[in-house]
């Protein structure tokens, strides 16, 4: 897949849905729901601002906001947690080419 057609649909994206499970005693397993408000302040930046409710499997529905940053690098798209500001992402993956058919995170997030 190439990174414009992903870059594209990235750019389209209106909603979200997830579902957490974790081996660790966290409590960070449940499921999400909620909107998505893309803005494109670059032609290679992407901004999400989600928000929406998680549902832990063991508790009461909370609300959540995040912001997250999507840039197009040459043959990669990088993402990034902006919890701190945009002057202090925090790294979660690049995605890269993988055959013709799909891209994959190119390390794993730690």
């Amino acid at each position: 897949m190439k990174v414009d057609t992903v870059w594209t649909r990235l750019g389209s994206v209106e909603h979200l849905t997830f579902n957490a499970s974790s081996l660790a005693s966290t409590g960070w397993n449940g499921a999400g729901v909620g909107a998505v408000e893309v803005s494109q302040p670059d032609s290679d930046v992407l901004l999400y601002r989600e928000s929406g409710t998680w549902t832990p499997t063991d508790g009461k529905q909370l609300s959540f906001t995040n912001v997250y940053r999507w840039t197009r690098l040459a043959e990669t798209i990088r993402l990034e947690h902006l919890r701190f500001g945009t002057d202090n992402p925090v790294h979660l993956f690049d995605l890269g080419t993988v055959g013709h058919s799909h891209m994959a995170s190119i390390k794993p997030h730690t």
